[in-house]
């Protein structure tokens, strides 16, 4: 999703939205745009460091680099959630979070150097939420769409749609959740528009709407 002003662009780090003027109430933070992790030999842009959102723990989000400028620890809502991140061929391969006593492990599946899945496994070994991640032409987000485990096979859990502006930028986001475990069935939806230039950092949270769902985190949107 590459947003120039107000929201989705999901790629460099913490780019899943980027740039894009907001009208859903999440608050807006001044916040540079940062390097994408693996593609920046010279490592020379600005990377986000921390995001502070009123009335909510802060930091919100923290981010670790390494030396050559990848992200290798996320820490989201002050210690609420700790993930590590390891790479292959400079992409992300996992992230887990080390905070007890979860310890799920977020396995990354690419297709075409694109991520169009993430599986999610517990401590114990159990795959029982994944993740589905669909693009359009223009190789932004189109779809992610949730399955969890219930009653012995995968139940639909929620799906986001995503349009956009001839632009580019978000237009509309459709949340979907189905009746499964607590969730009750039901649509809504959110509309993006009056731009401007700069580069909104924290679109990513958008991905994590349901509290209970672990953070879709994509570096590269390629």
């Amino acid at each position: 999703m590459n947003m120039k002003a107000p929201l989705l662009c999901i790629a460099t780090l913490v780019l899943l939205f980027v740039s894009c003027k907001k009208e859903h109430g999440i608050p807006t933070t001044n916040i540079p745009p940062v390097n994408n992790p693996g593609n920046n030999p010279n490592n020379d842009a600005p990377r986000l460091k921390d995001m502070v959102v009123n009335r909510l723990p802060s930091p919100y989000y923290h981010f670790d680099y390494d030396d050559a400028g990848n992200i290798i620890g996320i820490n989201y809502q002050s210690g609420a959630r700790i993930y590590a991140v390891s790479y292959t061929n400079k992409k992300i391969s996992l992230m887990e979070n080390i905070i007890e006593p979860v310890r799920d492990k977020l396995n990354y599946v690419y297709d075409n150097d694109r991520v169009v899945q993430v599986n999610i496994i517990n401590r114990n070994g159990l795959l029982y939420r994944k993740a589905f991640i669909n693009y359009n032409a223009s190789n932004k987000i189109s779809r992610v769409y949730w399955e969890v485990l219930d009653n012995g096979g995968f139940s639909s859990e929620q799906m986001l749609t995503f349009t956009y502006h001839p632009d580019g930028n978000l237009k509309k986001m459709e949340n979907t959740t189905f009746a499964v475990g607590p969730l009750t069935e039901g649509t809504f939806s959110e509309t993006y528009d009056n731009y401007d230039d700069k580069v909104n950092a924290e679109g990513f949270d958008l991905l994590i709407p349901l509290p209970q769902n672990h953070l879709i985190f994509l570096p590269e949107l390629l």
